[in-house]
């Protein structure tokens, strides 16, 4: 999700093959006026993805999901609990 800094601007992008591209929607949003752009993504862990939003010279960008305690905590714990549960046929 990307996000500029008045009500209702906001726009979906995509990293990977599909559209509209991160770029494209900066651009778009620039084009409206908007120059502090702000990119909230849903990455798991730094990576390709991540660099290629650090190339995109949006005014902030979220950091990758995983690296935070609470995602790793709670992969754990569906992993504790996926043990604990029968085998399903």
């Amino acid at each position: 999700m990307i996000f500029a800094w008045r009500p209702k601007s906001r726009a979906t992008a995509y990293c990977s093959a599909a559209g509209p591209t991160v770029p494209a929607a900066l651009a778009t949003l620039r084009a409206q006026g908007h120059r502090r752009i702000a990119v909230a993504t849903h990455l798991l862990a730094p990576g390709r993805f991540t660099d290629a939003l650090a190339d995109t010279a949006a005014w902030a960008v979220s950091a990758p999901l995983a690296d935070h305690p609470l995602v790793a905590r709670i992969v754990l714990r569906r992993y504790a609990l996926g043990r604990l549960e029968p085998a399903r046929p």
